[in-house]
């Protein structure tokens, strides 16, 4: 059987996935050995770093989204963020998340900013989305519209 199949170990009723945003400007990735020198000259990756240091480091915004038949669940991590400093936007089928968070360091405190945006599935009834943050985080419920069911049509 497939994935959606019964004896697959795979619950159908239950999918999760885990998004994870990434650096694009960190070349020390899997492509790494392309961008190696020869004769033990400094490799290309550091030498791009040097020109192009990063202003700060990246801050990623976990993501779990899992699937029933009613609804996508959407959980964001957001530790430090309170809810006068979050905004969700649900429009032209994206879902748009921003937060901004006070930390507070050796170097005294700092204001970081932080967004997402992900696709919604088509099947999404964008009026009806509803956001709960607790604990540090932000649960989203996206219902799905309810599955049409069949008409008999009477023959007169």
């Amino acid at each position: 059987m497939g994935l959606a199949g019964g004896s697959g170990g795979i619950n159908p009723q239950l999918t999760t996935m885990k998004l994870l945003r990434t650096s694009p400007l960190s070349l020390n990735s899997s492509f790494s050995p392309f961008w190696r020198m020869p004769l033990g000259l400094p490799d290309m990756a550091s030498l791009l770093d040097d020109f192009f240091p990063q202003a700060a480091p990246t801050v990623s915004m976990p993501v779990d989204v899992e699937e029933n038949p009613q609804a996508y669940q959407v959980r964001v991590e957001l530790p430090g963020v309170r809810k006068a400093d979050l905004q969700v936007q649900a429009h032209e089928g994206w879902l748009e998340i921003s937060a901004k968070r006070q930390i507070k360091g050796a170097q005294g405190e700092c204001s970081q900013s932080l967004s997402r945006r992900l696709r919604l599935p088509e099947q999404v009834q964008q009026d009806s989305i509803s956001a709960q943050l607790q604990d540090g985080i932000l649960t989203l419920t996206l219902p799905k519209p309810p599955q049409a069911q069949p008409k008999t049509i009477p023959i007169e």
